[in-house]
């Protein structure tokens, strides 16, 4: 379970014991304790969002903006994690911990019937792409600024310069893409 979770729980918890209570002194204090609990739980989620952001993978997470106008430090979210690990009863894992241990309960859940031989296989090769998988989103983000720039060049582009490099026959085509090939048909 991550951090966010626990504390969200709590926050749930006391929401509807606040939601429930009669007693105006009760219901007072737990007002108290949820207001103090859910700046707690944005300040968490605010860590969370910052770490994503620099892991951030496919560009989901770069619009995302924190409430808190100061991140909390790690040393703050690591006593966070240990207080809130006594209250829960059990090890809260860190976001990344976590989406690597949901992956991969997929994997076994997926593979539950096959022999034990292909779950080997399947929880092997889920290894190798979870190890290797900021390499490859690299390499996406390393074509994706190729092709931007490729764009921008095809833009740039005077009519004329960009009919002649249109051209099957313009060398600059043929030393751009390297491998051009001239195809002809029955009618030439």
């Amino acid at each position: 379970m991550r951090l966010k979770t626990a504390i969200k729980n709590r926050v749930c918890e006391l929401f509807e014991c606040w939601r429930n209570e009669q007693d105006k002194k009760k219901k007072k204090q737990y007002k108290k304790e949820y207001d103090a609990l859910y700046k707690e739980y944005y300040k968490v989620l605010d860590k969370d969002w910052t770490e994503l952001k620099k892991n951030d993978i496919g560009g989901i997470y770069e619009d995302l903006q924190p409430k808190s106008k100061k991140i909390i430090s790690d040393e703050e979210y690591a006593s966070l994690m240990d207080k809130w690990s006594k209250i829960v009863g059990e090890k809260l894992l860190y976001p990344e911990e976590q989406d690597y241990q949901d992956a991969r309960d997929v994997v076994l859940k997926v593979t539950e019937n096959e022999s034990a031989e292909v779950r080997e296989k399947e929880l092997k090769q889920f290894e190798y792409e979870w190890a290797h998988r900021n390499e490859w989103a690299k390499d996406q983000k390393d074509l994706e600024r190729d092709h931007k720039n490729y764009m921008e060049m095809i833009n740039n582009m005077t009519p004329e310069e960009y009919h002649n490099f249109m051209q099957l026959r313009d060398p600059n085509r043929a030393s751009f893409f390297k491998n051009t090939t001239e195809v002809k048909t029955k009618d030439e």
